[in-house]
């Protein structure tokens, strides 16, 4: 099977749409949506990280703790994703 190569890069615009329209289409393989779309899998696999990571929030996030007024445990607060 020959596959074509796209010779133009595809917009930010472009890459949030793919990826978004994925998310939304629900069962079909990665292998299969690249493949109509004419992406390589890795490159799906990277813009999906690059999008992801401009998603999340990072630092701080702030947390409403609500404490029954009978309670006599200690609250314990853990940092997430370091």
């Amino acid at each position: 099977m020959e596959q074509t190569k796209r010779t133009q890069s595809r917009s930010e615009q472009e890459k949030h749409s793919v990826i978004a329209e994925f998310e939304k289409a629900g069962n079909i393989t990665v292998k299969d949506y690249c493949k109509i779309h004419q992406i390589h899998p890795a490159t799906f696999y990277n813009w999906q990280k690059r999008y992801r990571a401009k998603a999340e929030p990072k630092g701080f996030v702030p947390v409403s703790v609500l404490m029954d007024d009978h309670s006599s445990e200690e609250v314990l607060f853990a940092e997430v994703r370091g």
